[in-house]
């Protein structure tokens, strides 16, 4: 079960760092005919760093109960 909060920390860690990118840069996205909105982005952002932090934090706690 670490293994997975670790890997699922990793990648929403990943996930945040591309958002900011797109954020940073206003790089544009384009869905069918509907443009992304950039502010999109930074709140994608907010919660994949969020959910990053929750990971590592889980992690970091249940490595204690193993040991």
């Amino acid at each position: 079960m670490l293994r997975y909060v670790q890997v699922s920390g990793a990648f929403f860690g990943l996930l945040a760092a591309l958002q900011l990118i797109r954020t940073v840069m206003r790089l544009p996205i384009q869905v069918g005919e509907v443009t992304v909105p950039v502010w999109a982005s930074a709140c994608a952002f907010v919660i994949a760093s969020g959910f990053s932090i929750w990971a590592f934090r889980s992690a970091r706690l249940g490595s204690g109960e193993q040991g």
